[in-house]
């Protein structure tokens, strides 16, 4: 990914919580602030501004203590696990100058081959929304059993475990791809989904997706950035933004995957909103480092717990 010039780099916001709530939780909690350290290294030179937000006196004093060139938003009082909603509610309130937002979990890194082409697509339409595809390590004798539990997600494709030399391979391992597409959105898969995005994004409209579609669409493999109409299709617990639409999010304090909402259901569920992805997966796309530890756990008698 190229350097950025100042007026495009990115108002970067992360959550960052370093315990245990009534939320499931598949990371390693002694590595959840070194995972916070390398997300903040890949994306410093991307960020014109970093805003971590936290929710107890411990998380607070680690991150001060590093020093690192961040603005620490304390939101006291609330359940942890609605920290992230809360943050993006706080952010929505003031006046955000960057024209990009780049929201993130505090445990993945950035890769991206064209910026321009990316930033190109969401100055052409402040609705859009670019989600990264999710890459995280898999020891390699466990990609036939996840292949195996995943059917119904299409996980069994041999394409979803692709070679990826990330900064925490070991082994030789390949790299699982999360909450990949079940199938690429289409002229027809658009109109056959519209029972299912109309629970998510209220009334379903052809032309909100027609200029995006006739320009990115690839009912054949061929494009390079497709639209999301499935639910699970469009997380990424990541994506780009402009300021527009961020600003625009309901953003919920969920029971039901609270991380999940804020990191990609509640910006889906935004009736204006392109939620794209790209075709090659490579092209934009995150490298989720705590994946490893639940990829792990997979080895293990927790496998019927593992989510």
């Amino acid at each position: 990914m190229r350097s950025l010039s100042d007026k495009e780099k990115f108002l970067t916001i992360t959550p960052y919580f370093g315990g245990i709530s009534e939320a499931p939780r598949q990371t390693d909690l002694s590595k959840v602030l070194r995972y916070f350290v390398d997300t903040y290294n890949n994306l410093t030179d991307k960020s014109s501004q970093f805003i971590v937000s936290v929710a107890n006196d411990k998380d607070y004093s680690d991150i001060t203590n590093l020093g690192f060139d961040v603005e620490v938003l304390y939101i006291k009082d609330i359940n942890p696990i609605f920290l992230p909603a809360n943050t993006c509610r706080e952010i929505q309130k003031r006046n955000i100058t960057q024209e990009y937002v780049w929201y993130t979990e505090a445990d993945q890194l950035l890769y991206c081959k064209d910026i321009d082409f990316v930033l190109d697509m969401i100055n052409e339409n402040h609705n859009v929304c670019v989600m990264p595809q999710r890459f995280c390590q898999i020891p390699n004798e466990i990609i036939q059993r996840r292949r195996e539990r995943y059917k119904d997600r299409n996980e069994d494709h041999i394409s979803r475990y692709p070679e990826f030399d990330g900064i925490d391979k070991e082994n030789n391992n390949k790299y699982c791809i999360e909450c990949a597409p079940w199938s690429l959105a289409t002229s027809m898969s658009m109109f056959a989904n519209t029972s299912k995005v109309s629970s998510f994004s209220g009334t379903w409209d052809v032309d909100k997706y027609k200029w995006f579609f006739d320009n990115y669409g690839n009912d054949a493999y061929n494009g390079r950035y497709y639209i999301n109409v499935i639910n699970d299709e469009s997380y990424g617990a990541a994506y780009l933004c402009h300021r527009d639409l961020f600003n625009k999010v309901s953003y919920v304090d969920s029971q039901w995957q609270p991380t999940e909402h804020t990191g990609g259901h509640d910006i889906l569920a935004q009736p204006d909103s392109i939620c794209i992805k790209s075709v090659d997966y490579k092209e934009f796309f995150i490298d989720h480092l705590s994946g490893y530890d639940f990829n792990k756990k997979l080895l293990g008698e927790d496998w019927a717990t593992a989510r």
